[in-house]
């Protein structure tokens, strides 16, 4: 029986068969799922481009801003008026004149100088409470504010003011 079988001759297939569907199905999803990334990076680089645009923007419109308020000569202007500084410098010396030591009320004048940046330069008194207490509290009040808001241009580099503290 096996003498038959030698001689048989089996052909030999001259085409490669197709792929079994399920290989097929499972071909497709991957190059789906490849076009999805990329697409999904592809959105995160343009969501990264847009954020990086409006920074710059920004930046930009801060740079322009610092510009327009420097004078020819480099020094920063203040957009505040004379009188909002004077009051916000009131407000400041008011704040650190609050408490009278002991148990005193009194008001008493100071006549401080101070530079650009608002650093106070020196002190003195220009009317006395009659306290020497007060009048020496009222005085450390002016030099614990400093430095009081930059001034305007224009305005002169000292102030008198009067301060009142309570007990």
């Amino acid at each position: 029986m096996t003498a038959a079988l030698e001689n048989v001759e089996v052909p030999l297939p001259t085409v490669r068969p197709p792929p079994p569907e399920e290989k097929q199905a499972e071909a497709k999803p991957r190059p789906k799922k490849d076009e999805a990334k990329k697409l999904q990076r592809a959105k995160q680089q343009q969501r990264q481009a847009q954020k990086e645009m409006a920074e710059a923007k920004l930046q930009t419109q801060q740079a322009d801003r610092t510009a327009a308020t420097q004078t020819t000569s480099g020094s920063t202007m203040s957009s505040v008026t004379p009188a909002r500084w004077k009051s916000r410098v009131q407000a400041k010396l008011a704040r650190n004149a609050r408490r009278c030591p002991g148990s005193g009320t009194g008001t008493a004048a100071v006549r401080f100088n101070f530079d650009g940046s608002g650093n106070v330069t020196s002190i003195s008194l220009s009317r006395s409470s009659g306290d020497p207490a007060i009048d020496d509290y009222i005085v450390s009040a002016v030099r614990r504010a400093s430095p009081i808001p930059a001034p305007p241009a224009g305005v002169a580099s000292y102030l008198d003011q009067a301060l009142t503290c309570t007990h």
